[in-house]
């Protein structure tokens, strides 16, 4: 099995799925859902391309549920899922020609 998918009454389509990002080749397990005048929204979590990693991935899509989903969604729909490292940037003025 690949996906799991849930159907959330105030969200709609919840979908789980295991995966591998394209461009890092690095496991993932992304997050799809539709909610109600909406398009398609989606994220996902990233795991080291090493044995724990895959490991990790796999534990993470085993332990998906329907609690797991709901939880998700409402944390997408409020804009609470924050990266546990923020990544801090400086600006840096443009040169001007």
């Amino acid at each position: 099995m690949f996906a799991k998918i849930w159907l959330i009454p105030e969200y709609g389509q919840v979908l789980a799925m295991r995966g591998v990002d394209d461009s890092t080749g690095e496991p993932e397990l992304r997050w799809f859902m539709e909610p109600p005048d909406f398009g398609v929204c989606s994220f996902a979590l990233k795991f080291a391309d090493t044995e724990d990693g895959w490991a990790a991935a796999e534990k993470a899509f085993a332990d998906a549920d329907e609690a797991a989903a709901e939880k998700t969604a409402r944390s997408m729909m409020n804009g609470a899922w924050v990266s546990p490292e923020p990544v801090l940037t400086q600006s840096q003025p443009s040169p001007r020609p």
